[in-house]
């Protein structure tokens, strides 16, 4: 009940109103725009914030095109998916191992109105890398990936990216890999 009224959602995603109607103008609220509220990880004086948009621009600087795929790797809070989703056209997976901090980034990117369309994040292993081959144009890590972290993935990151063209950015600037980074051991 809200103010005398009854409001019912349906299945189908309708929602009624029942009651004696004290308006003859139906009132149209628009959620979108409660719901896009910047959270404070994603401030613009944020240190964290202010990182996230310079590593943005530094890697997007290195692709051929701002859309396709991106994977981004441990995305702690959220701030470089928010960075690269607000500067290119690029559909962003979030890959956290953490429980926490995936529903953190999750709720950061819902509040800024970003999650769903282009923006997700997905809680898994980096061990266990369960995505299409070749279907990412960029792969980047949020937070450096240990020695031991890089040489198991390395192998699954290179059956990920996108041949000729693709470009990760991993514990250094971004670059598209070489001859040694698609040998097998």
């Amino acid at each position: 009940l809200s103010q005398g009224q009854l409001i019912v959602s349906t299945a189908d995603g309708q929602i009624h109103c029942y009651g004696t109607p004290k308006q003859t103008q139906p009132t149209r609220i628009d959620i979108s725009s409660a719901l896009k509220k910047t959270p404070t990880a994603f401030k613009p004086d944020n240190p964290e914030m202010i990182r996230a948009n310079k590593r943005a621009s530094e890697v997007l600087s290195e692709l051929n095109s701002k859309k396709g795929y991106c994977l981004v790797l441990n995305p702690d809070q959220g701030q470089l998916v928010y960075a690269l989703a607000q500067q290119s056209n690029l559909r962003i997976i979030g890959l956290e191992s953490d429980p926490k901090q995936a529903a953190s980034a999750r709720r950061n990117l819902i509040l800024a109105g970003v999650y769903g369309s282009r923006v997700t994040i997905h809680q898994g292993s980096l061990e266990e890398l369960q995505y299409q081959d070749y279907f990412a144009n960029l792969i980047i890590a949020d937070r450096p990936l240990s020695a031991r972290q890089t040489s198991q993935v390395n192998t699954d990151l290179t059956r990920l990216l996108r041949p000729c063209g693709g470009v990760w950015a991993l514990n250094s600037t971004p670059k598209m890999p070489d001859a040694d980074d698609l040998i097998q051991p």
